[in-house]
């Protein structure tokens, strides 16, 4: 076969996987339990299982930023300070082109959050991240995450505007098999910021402890109403306290003495493992979207059903590995959903290895 021919072979097969990956850009629709449809127009996707470094600049190749900050006992509301650190955010990545096995420090692959046990200067250290878009207004959050079974720490995936709208997930890992969703709110802060005693404070009971595998933790925070989803199934749902201004996402590991929630500090050190963010979202300012075309560009977001597994299969994304990025496609004004995204890329992808077999067979 020429050197032209091979060019032209695989100039094709990008053309294919380039449309391929370009039909989500009229934006995402999530199908709700009164079936009818709520579109997206900006997405968040990341590997987390395949990232190597991290930066005071940034987690690698991905719109999260470490977040570095120190907090006085009397300013984390407990026994001890709280600091996160750069060196205890851990990249364990799995080798590429692998979704299963240990990472390449052992254990649990995926992005680790460390919670340290010997105290600095009478500071619990713990690790932190944000994303960099702070006008995230309305979406589904998901997390696969593998949270530490050891006793004293809290893991959290939270989306953020100020201490009055927050919503969150919250494992503790005193409490092995109980998921914690929260709405903070004014009444939270009226409580000494202790959303226990308000309407929108909700422990979930999985009936197994949850540091055994890794889950999806998720949220769908709509205009009247926030619902919460382990694993795919909902197992809160609040009306009351609902947030109405844009914030960002976090992802915290910590612990800080307080009796009533973290506990701690560990008695050695704890990791959580973070697999993969997948957030569809609407966002606020003068960001201009593209009109749509009319074409098939809306895509349906997949359903986690069950835990995710790291078998050897990759993980879904709409704009998959190595393109880590923050994409800012979406549609004014979308025009339908169509069939699972998924099976047009995976049927679009065999075509075009198709093409170049036969390219290959006749040259």
């Amino acid at each position: 076969m020429t050197a032209r021919k091979t060019v032209s072979v695989f100039n094709l097969v990008l053309t294919l996987i380039t449309h391929a990956y370009a039909v989500c850009e009229c934006g995402f629709s999530l199908q709700t339990s009164n079936s009818t449809a709520t579109f997206f127009t900006h997405s968040i996707e990341t590997d987390f299982l395949h990232i190597s470094s991290v930066a005071y600049s940034g987690i690698e190749r991905t719109t999260w930023q470490p977040q570095i900050w120190n907090q006085t006992a009397a300013q984390s509301r407990g026994a001890y300070g709280r600091s996160n650190l750069l060196e205890n955010i851990v990249p364990n990545p799995l080798p590429d082109g692998t979704w299963s096995g240990p990472g390449a420090r052992g254990g649990d692959p995926g992005l680790q959050l460390v919670v340290r046990k010997d105290l600095v200067d009478g500071i619990v250290t713990g690790a932190e991240l944000a994303t960099n878009r702070t006008d995230i207004f309305y979406g589904t959050f998901r997390v696969g995450m593998k949270v530490t079974g050891v006793n004293g720490t809290c893991s959290a995936f939270f989306w953020y505007r100020n201490d009055t709208q927050e919503i969150d997930v919250e494992y503790l890992s005193k409490n092995a098999s109980i998921v914690n969703t929260i709405l903070q709110s004014g009444a939270a802060a009226a409580h000494g910021f202790d959303a226990a005693g308000t309407s929108t404070y909700q422990k979930y009971d999985a009936g197994l402890a949850l540091s055994d595998e890794y889950h999806e933790y998720r949220y769908d925070w709509l205009p009247a109403r926030v619902n919460f989803y382990l694993d795919g199934v909902k197992i809160s749902t609040y009306t009351e306290n609902v947030p109405d201004a844009p914030g960002h996402l976090l992802l915290s590991h910590w612990s800080n003495g307080n009796g009533g929630w973290s506990i701690g500090p560990p008695t050695e050190d704890a990791m959580t493992a973070i697999a993969y963010v997948k957030a569809y979202f609407n966002v606020t300012g003068g960001e201009e979207i593209p009109e749509c075309d009319g074409a098939v560009t809306v895509c349906p977001i997949p359903e986690q059903s069950g835990p995710p597994t790291l078998d050897g299969k990759p993980t879904f994304f709409f704009n998959p590995p190595p393109a880590q990025a923050n994409s800012s496609t979406g549609a004014t004004s979308p025009t339908h959903a169509s069939g699972a995204p998924q099976i047009g890329l995976i049927v679009l992808s065999r075509f075009a290895w198709l093409v170049v077999s036969l390219l290959l067979s006749i040259s």
